[in-house]
């Protein structure tokens, strides 16, 4: 090798050495994506079912940064209902998105997805007669006529398969009738008797109740508590990262906690990000203690036991939705949920201070 040759290998070595430490102290002065703490957020899209107060745990959580702490950047979006996520979801819009069993078994039939934690923890719908009626149980309701807030709507599938657990077949024996998903239409179907029993969302009953119009519930006891419900659940290549379901669901938790500690630090958190959502207070404390009501998780030890799945609860309802003669799933066969719902990441979903989670609620300032 030359003298000019020599010099100009070392002149390069040299460059080199020189740009990569200008890029390090680049990038030790720049400006960092969360705040300054020296490690860049990972982003991920977060796709709701929809966008009430019922998400309070995720809209809390962001507003909160419980998720930038565990160094994430989610990006929520609510979309028209469990399906519309489901669907989103596969088509690798959202990398994790939440929804009902009915719209992801549905989906599960063709795609693997991975649940991995329960958000709402008790059935959210009910079946409800007049306080006064003489039916007792959904046995009673043969030759009768049944009300839903649409005939697309998610309780018809568990209407369905009720009706049919009974023995009663919902295309001959039962007459199921649209009232409307509004709280006063409702109601007025009930007083006026033009349906005997409403099956709908628990919030809508709770909401005829409050206005004085009585009720008593009919669905069975293994519906109203103790089953995974409504919650996350992720695509492929994300189901293999313990770290990100980990710290989706642990922020997640947190905002839980913070708004079941005090719903007044609830609302003020939620309103600096989501305004819209609290305008009325007086409404928003309402629907929080309803939801509030659903969303709680089962204690264990004496403290709540955040993400109660269960390969036990996705397999139950799996029963609901592929029975009866028009069923939401097909072709149960097909989903492995053994192999799909994740119930290992329990522990560290829950491994987070809950005492400072509680003091922050407690003195929070908006």
């Amino acid at each position: 090798m030359s003298l000019g040759m020599r010099l100009e290998k070392r002149f390069v070595v040299r460059l080199v050495a020189v740009l990569a430490v200008l890029a390090l102290l680049a990038t030790a002065c720049g400006d960092d994506d969360d705040g300054g703490s020296g490690a860049e957020l990972r982003s991920i899209e977060l796709g709701l079912s929809g966008g009430s107060l019922a998400f309070y745990g995720f809209f809390a959580a962001d507003s909160l940064g419980y998720y930038e702490d565990e160094g994430l950047d989610v990006n929520i979006t609510p979309t028209e209902g469990s399906s519309d996520a489901a669907q989103q979801l596969v088509a690798e819009n959202f990398d994790i998105a939440m929804g009902v069993p009915d719209a992801m078994l549905a989906a599960m039939q063709t795609e693997n997805l991975y649940p991995f934690f329960t958000y709402f923890t008790s059935e959210f719908r009910d079946w409800v007669v007049p306080v006064d009626s003489p039916i007792q149980a959904i046995a009673d309701l043969a030759g009768l006529r049944q009300g839903v807030s649409t005939l697309q709507s998610g309780e018809v599938p568990l209407v369905r398969y009720l009706l049919n657990e009974e023995g009663i077949d919902p295309q001959e024996d039962i007459e199921i009738i649209e009232v409307g998903d509004a709280p006063p239409s409702i109601q007025a179907a009930l007083e006026q008797e033009r349906i005997d029993s409403f099956a709908g969302s628990a919030s809508h009953v709770i909401a005829i109740n409050s206005a004085g119009y009585e009720t008593r519930s009919i669905l069975p006891e293994t519906f109203a508590s103790g089953l995974p419900v409504e919650g996350l659940l992720a695509r492929e290549p994300f189901n293999e990262d313990d770290e990100l379901l980990v710290g989706i669901a642990r922020a997640t938790a947190r905002g839980i906690l913070f708004c079941q500690t005090s719903i007044e630090a609830c609302i003020d958190a939620i309103g600096q990000d989501r305004p819209e959502l609290v305008e009325d207070r007086e409404l928003a404390v309402t629907t929080l203690e309803n939801y509030y009501t659903f969303s709680t998780p089962p204690e264990e030890n004496g403290e709540l036991n955040f993400s109660p799945t269960t390969t036990e609860g996705w397999e139950h309802y799996l029963g609901v939705y592929s029975s009866g003669e028009d069923p939401v799933v097909t072709d149960p066969g097909a989903i492995d949920l053994p192999n799909l719902v994740i119930e290992d990441l329990r522990e560290a979903i829950n491994d987070f201070d809950r005492d400072a989670v509680i003091e922050e609620a407690n003195n929070f300032g908006g």
